[in-house]
């Protein structure tokens, strides 16, 4: 309220019309009175005052009395001070937080706004650009904190809000609408950045999915101490410092993303028709790590899209004898317990905008966040995120920003040092599609070839891996045409309740202990059979009494195998041009199969062939099969392992259910494993 007393005596003096300086700045006097709206505390005690042109005459005269200059002022002059300091507050307070039509046709007549984000933080943006979508404020719980934070809906579909503008009202909080029938990506921005970051795909997905007959409304959210949220302090959180398998920080923004999506719930459904997670970099981090609870602690999350993602690389705290990676926890730890003197905002800025990341060998962040070729439009984006935190610096969010920093780091999806004593990657179900450009491949974190290795090791979780040339950090900035296509393709198809999400059953026992990871392939009569290595290393197998029926037992696949001869994993199986199914093994320095003797029917003996005729010898870490596909409907199979040299042998079945003898070496690639395109026809 003082402040808004302090505008009306500075507008009282000229009658209610400052004069403008030849710059065409806004005159002092009136973007004083605008801190009374623009920060996120002012505007709630404004709100909680419903004050009048009266209450403000008064209070004004009274600041008057006591600053002794009561005299200059007549009521004529406070009156049209208090008016036109009250008319500025509230036409502010439409541009920024009113229907999407009138802050597109209103925000730029007023000028530059008054706002003091160190101050008093704001809730909306002020002098940079924002969503022309429907923006709403949201209290999410986390633990035992509170973030109130802004969120967009951005549908295809015009604003559902609209509301007439009162001179001496503020605008109305309008209820959170995702219209009906309307699919939903939840965007989830990168580090420090904020919800605009997903404009650019935007535009492109509401196109593709009118083109597919889908709409798609993407909703996205400031992460705490981000944008225009509220500033949180870290260490009130979790003050200690972070270990490799300790992270509250980014456990604490995981969980602020799944009570978000409850609490926008309950006011209007969107659980169960979230059809994808979707961001990068820090957003990318968070779309893997929710992807750990797909459905298991989180049901709705089918889809999670991840690009550049952080924490893909080993953590910096395993490189303890390279001295950049130890100065680079060191350092982000001591920006995030720095307090704040004269000398850190200043330094904040250089540090992230200015000096080099690794003296003489990699240049300053913003440098790394686009490919060197997208000019001019690298150096428009990295000059508009420096007003952008301009605009909202603060201790809290400078400190959060060294944090955040610090545990991404730490992190590391491979990091075998958690607190379930495997990697992270391993739990993550979700359908990914991991992406990252070329030029994303800096030294110290290499995110584009890492994020290629982790795509390998993501065996349980179905999906693609998109890795662009020529692309770097922001594959959504750089080639947002592109990858929204990419996404949408990507995205699950139209489910047949509509709005209901899939419905599995219960998990249900099979019986059996196994002591390898289980294979399986349908039988030519639809009945699933499904092998393994039992607890005496000896192959076994179960089938479905009839499709999509219970299982019957257990029962052991020996014949032909001495009581003493074990196999090893992985082990493969497919169908052979007949229809019967053909499981293939290794056998200390070979590759064993054995056979059904019709389709459907028993299995026969092991084949291990002789000195004169193996399959494949010299077999080390398993063999693969697939079903080979030429020009013609064949099902003929090839089959292929690695030898003991470290060779790569591939051996293929004739039309006579034979094996060639002859195979092709191929350079040493690992563990192998094989896949196939569909087959397509020959046009008569």
């Amino acid at each position: 309220m003082r402040v808004l007393v302090e505008a009306v005596l500075g507008l009282a003096r000229y009658n209610g019309n400052p004069p403008t300086d030849t710059t065409g700045m806004t005159p002092r006097e009136l973007y004083t009175a605008d801190f009374a709206v623009t920060g996120r505390g002012a505007y709630e005690r404004f709100r909680a005052l419903r004050i009048s042109d009266a209450d403000l005459i008064a209070r004004a005269r009274a600041e008057s009395r006591e600053q002794g200059t009561h005299t200059t002022y007549s009521d004529a002059m406070l009156q049209a001070g208090v008016r036109a300091a009250l008319d500025r507050v509230y036409q502010v307070a439409w541009a920024l937080r009113g229907p999407v039509a009138h802050r597109r046709e209103h925000r730029r007549r007023l000028g530059w706004i008054g706002v003091s984000g160190e101050d008093d933080p704001p809730a909306r943006p002020v002098n940079v650009p924002s969503a022309e979508f429907p923006q709403y404020e949201i209290d999410v719980p986390v633990g035992g904190s509170r973030v109130k934070t802004r969120f967009m809906i951005a549908s295809p579909s015009n604003d559902p809000h609209s509301a007439t503008f009162n001179p001496r009202a503020l605008p109305p909080d309008f209820t959170p609408i995702v219209p009906d029938g309307d699919r939903v990506l939840l965007f989830i921005h990168g580090h420090s950045s904020r919800l605009e970051e997903a404009l650019s795909l935007v535009p492109h997905l509401h196109a593709l999915g009118r083109s597919r007959g889908r709409r798609y409304s993407i909703i996205a959210v400031d992460l705490p101490s981000c944008g225009y949220s509220e500033f949180l302090d870290h260490e009130a959180i979790a003050p200690k410092r972070p270990t490799r398998y300790d992270h509250p920080i980014l456990e604490f923004i995981e969980e602020f993303l799944i009570a978000f999506v409850e609490q926008l719930d309950a006011r209007t459904p969107i659980r169960n028709r979230i059809d994808a997670v979707i961001g990068g970099s820090l957003g990318g981090n968070m779309s893997l790590r929710l992807g750990r609870w797909a459905g298991t602690r989180l049901p709705w999350l089918r889809t999670v899209v991840s690009w550049s993602p952080a924490s893909v690389w080993d953590s910096l705290l395993a490189s303890s004898f390279d001295p950049f990676k130890k100065k680079a926890c060191d350092d982000t730890w001591a920006g995030a317990i720095e307090k704040e003197s004269s000398q850190t905002r200043a330094g904040f800025f250089k540090a992230v905008f200015d000096k080099d990341t690794i003296p003489l060998l990699l240049g300053a962040q913003p440098e790394l966040w686009f490919r060197d070729g997208w000019r001019p439009c690298k150096e428009n984006s990295i000059r508009r995120a420096r007003y952008e935190r301009f605009e909202i610096y603060h201790p809290q969010h400078r400190r959060w920003h060294w944090r955040v920093a610090h545990e991404q780091l730490v992190f590391s999806h491979r990091d075998p040092y958690t607190e379930r004593g495997v990697p992270s990657y391993q739990a993550i179900g979700a359908r990914t599609l991991l992406a990252a450009g070329s030029e994303d491949n800096f030294i110290g974190t290499n995110i584009y070839d890492a994020t290629r290795g982790l795509a390998v090791l993501l065996r349980n979780a179905p999906g693609e891996g998109l890795f662009l040339r020529d692309t770097g950090h922001s594959i959504h900035a750089e080639r947002p045409g592109l990858f929204a296509e990419h996404i949408a393709a990507f995205l699950p198809p139209p489910r047949p309740d509509g709005l209901q999400g899939e419905q599995w059953t219960r998990w249900e026992s099979i019986g059996g202990s196994l002591t390898s990871e289980p294979v399986f392939q349908e039988q030519e009569d639809g009945r699933l059979c499904i092998f393994g290595r039992g607890q005496d290393g000896r192959p076994c197998f179960t089938v479905e009494s009839a499709p999509g029926t219970r299982f019957e037992g257990w029962r052991a696949l020996t014949d032909n195998l001495g009581t003493d001869e074990r196999v090893e994993e992985p082990m493969a199986v497919g169908a052979n041009e007949d229809g019967r199914l053909q499981l293939f093994a290794t056998l200390g320095d070979r590759v064993v199969h054995v056979s059904q003797t019709a389709p459907n029917a028993r299995w026969g003996a092991w084949e291990k062939g002789n000195a004169f005729s193996q399959l494949i010898g010299g077999a080390a870490p398993g063999v693969a099969v697939v079903e080979r596909v030429g020009s013609g409907p064949s099902r003929l199979l090839l089959a292929i392992s690695r030898r003991q040299n470290g060779r790569i042998h591939i051996r293929g079945q004739n039309r006579l259910g034979s094996w060639w003898m002859n195979g092709k070496e191929l350079p040493d690639a690992g563990t192998p494993s094989m896949a196939t395109p569909p087959h397509r026809p020959t046009p008569n």
